[in-house]
């Protein structure tokens, strides 16, 4: 009887030992220090989300230009030069302005805007241009003017660059046409 009296004794001693310890904790926790924290985990994080790269910009580079011959539209006559001097060269200086122009005439509207290219609408790039005329002595020639068109067409690329620094194409391409006008003299 002694024997079960004392296991008995023991069994709910421990029963009550590990329910003291089973029961609620006040004991605070506190935060680490950022440093301990670094000192203890080195540097690593093991509860932090991984940061992805993300897209910092987008954008389009030219990767093929093409310049069409430059054709006639229209030929006249000025005036015919006379060298009537039997032996000296004379020298004519012609000024007159190119009138050049050109304007997008084919390609996507919204890639083009974010290109800064807006559609049908003519852009002025005319310049005064000299045309000097060296006639030997005793010839003629004849001036004329005239306009001439050529083409551009551009193609561009799209690519992303992400944060991480890596540059991606994304396999999209465009095509844009530009229409050049523009006054010539000559002299045949």
């Amino acid at each position: 009887m002694k024997r079960l009296l004392l296991w008995s004794t023991n069994v709910l001693f421990l029963m009550v030992l590990s329910a003291s310890y089973a029961g609620p904790q006040n004991a605070g926790l506190t935060a680490l220090a950022v440093s301990e924290l670094n000192t203890v985990t080195a540097g690593a994080c093991t509860t932090c989300g991984p940061q992805y790269p993300y897209i910092e910009h987008e954008g389009w580079d030219m990767i093929k230009r093409q310049e069409s011959a430059h054709t006639v539209v229209n030929r006249s006559v000025v005036r015919q030069l006379i060298n009537n001097s039997p032996n000296a060269t004379a020298e004519h200086k012609i000024s007159y302005n190119n009138a050049c122009s050109y304007r997008w005439t084919s390609g996507s509207a919204s890639i083009g805007a974010s290109l800064g290219i807006s559609f049908n609408r003519t852009y002025q790039c005319d310049q005064t241009e000299v045309l000097t005329v060296l006639l030997p002595p005793r010839t003629s020639a004849t001036l004329y003017q005239g306009t001439k068109r050529y083409y551009v067409t551009e193609t561009y690329r799209h690519y992303m660059q992400w944060s991480d620094g890596y540059r991606e194409l994304s396999g999209q391409t465009a095509s844009f046409r530009r229409e050049h006008t523009y006054s010539f003299r000559e002299v045949r």
